[in-house]
């Protein structure tokens, strides 16, 4: 392809991208009884201007991930059938709810020997979390982790 072709294709192509990106973006106005705000010159007060956002809070822990790990590792019971060793390396899948619960808990990758169970009924217990938050709404986000159990000594 010859420069010539090149340089309007890439005007093109940039000029669509930018066109997508602005019709995508919605406007967020902090005070909610005026009218939708409109661009307006750039002499004017930059307060009355929208504002393009998108806010994601994404869902946690309530007392924090670390805190959410120590008790993780601390209620885990080892199965038996795991020597006391070895590292067990769990994988979940979990939906928090707007309310902050748990629901559609799933064990994505585990090394067997009833560790899916033990893991599911721990994550069970720890069911208390802050809901991921977009633009000030609580929404249903899915989540997936991987707890890592430590060997015993």
């Amino acid at each position: 392809m010859k420069k010539t072709q090149i340089i309007p294709l890439l005007l093109f192509l940039f000029a669509l991208f930018a066109i997508e990106k602005t019709h995508a973006q919605e406007p967020v106005s902090s005070n909610t009884n005026k009218a939708p705000a409109t661009p307006q010159a750039e002499d004017d007060d930059r307060d009355d201007r929208p504002i393009f956002v998108l806010v994601t809070i994404p869902a946690e822990y309530i007392d924090g991930k670390k805190k959410f790990n120590e008790l993780f590792i601390q209620k885990f019971k080892r199965p038996k059938g795991i020597a006391k060793n070895v590292a067990i390396d769990i994988k979940m899948s979990f939906i928090v709810e707007k309310d902050g619960s748990l629901s559609d808990i799933k064990v994505i990758k585990s090394p067997g020997f009833g560790t899916e169970e033990e893991a599911i009924y721990v994550l069970k217990q720890l069911s208390t979390w802050k809901p991921t938050q977009k633009n000030n709404q609580k929404v249903q986000d899915k989540q997936e982790i991987t707890i890592t159990i430590p060997p015993k000594k």
